[in-house]
């Protein structure tokens, strides 16, 4: 059946209301459906993040019936009768799709002089002159954007991207912190930022960005691990063990976390902690051939090559072409 209008809670069990209401706008079908958003809390966040996707209204719970139906009868008369800077960005997002470029530069512009006090219409332009790499121009937009609304996490957002760009690591951080403040959603995107800074070989501004984006998450395991994976495969790894040591003091059970801390051990000198800690990756993965070989090449850093010697020839009964386990245990002669 037709919809005709929705009220969409914030805090759903699967998607939450924000990452349901991205599908609607790009579903063209729903996109211009009018939507309430409820919900129990009214943080910045919830309310930056509700913004960013065009959410027509929001309501506070707890609420009355009297109060649901006010902002019912707004928003349905703001959809029947849009305004007309409304009406102009729809037009020209529909002109985007359709690669009427021209025509969609045009209709974002008239939106931006028909409403020039909103941060919107002008962000959208930028969006557009980004999209064609006319940074420039897509920089004013954005400026002209923040200038007008402080809150606007999405034009602080693209500034950031914009001084990436041009390699101004210092400028760009200062926009992706203040988005990522503003907007929960923004962490994963500093934390993409701070990734380009160590591909960059700029740790100490990189390890910055991934400690507020770490706490701006409410020390979220699953950011936590992201970072960590990612600093154990680029080396940056006295963070990487930190991380890892948080995530294995409430995941006690986790043998994976273990093998790794057990590694970056090896590798930071500290062959003692790295023993133990790969004995016990090894109890939860007893047929795990990279553990054996670690364990062996900390036994003959520790001057134990008999004991080193005895799982290597194990190693190499299961792998005989295994090139790591011939080369250690020619080290154990």
């Amino acid at each position: 059946e037709e919809i005709d209008f929705v009220i969409l809670e914030w805090k759903l069990p699967v998607l939450t209301g924000v990452e349901l209401l991205d599908k609607m706008r790009d579903d063209k079908g729903l996109r211009y459906k009018p939507v309430v958003m409820i919900s129990g809390e009214a943080n910045q966040g919830i309310v930056a993040e509700a913004g960013e996707s065009d959410i027509d209204a929001f309501l506070v719970k707890p609420f009355t019936a009297e109060d649901l139906g006010e902002r019912m009868v707004m928003v349905l008369k703001k959809a029947n009768d849009p305004p007309r800077v409304a009406l102009l960005l729809r037009k020209s997002k529909e002109a985007a799709e359709e690669g009427k470029v021209d025509l969609s530069f045009k209709l974002a512009q008239a939106a931006a002089l028909e409403d020039p006090k909103s941060s919107k219409p002008i962000r959208e332009l930028g969006v557009l002159y980004f999209n064609k790499r006319k940074i420039e121009n897509a920089e004013k937009c954005f400026v002209r954007a923040v200038k007008l609304n402080q809150m606007d996490v999405v034009a602080l957002h693209y500034l950031g991207e914009i001084y990436q760009i041009k390699r101004n690591f210092k400028v760009a951080e200062k926009f992706y912190r203040k988005a990522m403040e503003i907007s929960p959603r923004h962490v994963s995107r500093a934390i993409k930022f701070g990734k380009v800074l160590v591909e960059e070989q700029m740790f100490i501004k990189a390890l910055r960005i991934f400690n507020a984006a770490i706490k701006q998450s409410g020390n979220s395991y699953v950011i936590k691990e992201d970072v960590a994976d990612f600093c154990y495969d680029h080396n940056v790894n006295q963070f990487a063990l930190k991380q890892y040591d948080f995530l294995l003091s409430r995941l006690p059970s986790r043998g994976d976390i273990m093998k790794k801390i057990g590694i970056l051990r090896r590798k930071e000198g500290e062959y003692s902690g790295a023993l133990n800690m790969l004995r016990n990756a090894e109890k939860h993965a007893k047929n795990d051939i990279e553990i054996q070989l670690e364990i062996a090449d900390v036994l003959i850093i520790m001057k134990q090559p008999f004991r080193a010697d005895e799982i290597l020839r194990e190693v190499i009964k299961k792998d005989p072409a295994n090139e790591r386990a011939q080369h250690l245990i020619s080290m154990c002669v």
